[in-house]
């Protein structure tokens, strides 16, 4: 069966499902120091190069290699940490823990659209890639469901047992006139940043998004969603992110905004955060009024070296063009220990 042509675009065959085994040995899967800075320079070469060739050249700020490792060294701590967290049922019980303060919930575009396994991308030859940005999509909503019960007094654990959101499951179904009421009566609201549309692609990720909640099967309802497509990257996103979070948040000259002093951020990611919060912090994108919790999203085995190696290799890239610092933004990971 080829999931580019499924005749419903909300159920999408998932090639590599999202392992969530806790027997799996995580720190034995990892890539040493050494394999990624000996990766990283090539791409750290190819930066150079293209940064040579561009009609504004900037000034490169290139980590030493002493840096670079230390990079390296905490991205792999965060990485096996995040997986871990991410294969521990009890994330649950910590989200429920604070889902009191949760107002908002962060959804960055992942490979792939949420009717199409893959797109036009670095990610789309890699198998265990595709389906991501679904997988991630509904992930999102599903931890918006439970933060939302919390709130009211519904009990939506039932979610939490899913991995996706399929249109025809009748135990999920005859609850989404409550699960969406629930949401609007919680206040809470999701963020999804995408990329904008371009001469090589369309606004394709914001598209489907819209085009899912609008539908009569979404659980969540389309006024509770922010879509901002910007840029072609991560770091377009996170500039999108600051732009929003301080548009939002409440203060004397902003007096409507629904984020206050002491309000908790959920980012739903996985790998991708040793690198996101790179860039978060270089641009200070998330105001220190505000916190961030991390729901963590699992790897496939298959392509866990690969995305962890990925993601560092691109965070050391990113701090040499000044789109990241070398330290992360600070964040709660949502671990369930």
């Amino acid at each position: 069966m080829d999931p580019e042509n499924t005749s419903n675009g909300v159920k999408i065959l998932q090639l590599d499902k999202p392992n969530t085994e806790t027997d799996y040995d995580i720190a034995a899967e990892l890539p040493t120091v050494e394999q990624v800075f000996n990766e990283a320079q090539i791409d750290i070469k190819k930066a150079r190069i293209k940064n040579s060739q561009a009609e504004t050249p900037i000034e490169l700020r290139e980590p030493t290699s002493s840096e670079q490792k230390k990079i390296i060294e905490d991205s792999l701590t965060r990485a096996k940490d995040i997986e871990t967290a991410a294969r521990n049922p009890n994330r649950w019980e910590s989200l429920q823990q604070v889902a009191g303060r949760i107002k908002l919930i962060v959804d960055f575009s992942a490979p792939g659209t949420y009717f199409k396994p893959r797109k036009k991308d670095r990610y789309e030859h890699l198998i265990w890639a595709w389906n991501m940005d679904r997988i991630r999509a509904d992930l999102a909503a599903i931890v918006g469901i439970q933060i939302a019960g919390s709130k009211t007094q519904h009990d939506f654990s039932i979610f939490s047992r899913e991995e996706l959101l399929f249109e025809f499951n009748p135990e999920l179904n005859i609850l989404r006139d409550q699960v969406r009421d629930s949401i609007t009566e919680s206040g809470l609201r999701f963020l999804y940043l995408s990329r904008s549309a371009n001469q090589d692609h369309p606004a394709d990720e914001a598209e489907a998004i819209r085009k899912v909640i609008h539908s009569p099967s979404s659980f969540v309802p389309p006024k509770s969603v922010d879509i901002r497509d910007q840029g072609d990257n991560t770091f377009d996103q996170v500039k999108a992110l600051k732009e929003y979070l301080e548009r939002n948040l409440q203060t004397e000259s902003n007096p409507n905004g629904f984020l206050k002093p002491g309000d908790t951020i959920v980012f739903v990611m996985g790998q991708q955060a040793i690198r996101t919060f790179a860039n978060i912090a270089q641009f200070n994108a998330i105001p220190h009024e505000l916190q961030a919790y991390i729901f963590p999203m699992s790897t496939p085995q298959s392509g866990f070296k690969e995305y962890v190696t990925m993601e560092t290799k691109g965070r050391i890239v990113y701090t040499m063009l000044g789109q990241a610092a070398q330290n992360l933004a600070p964040y709660t990971l949502l671990s369930g220990s």
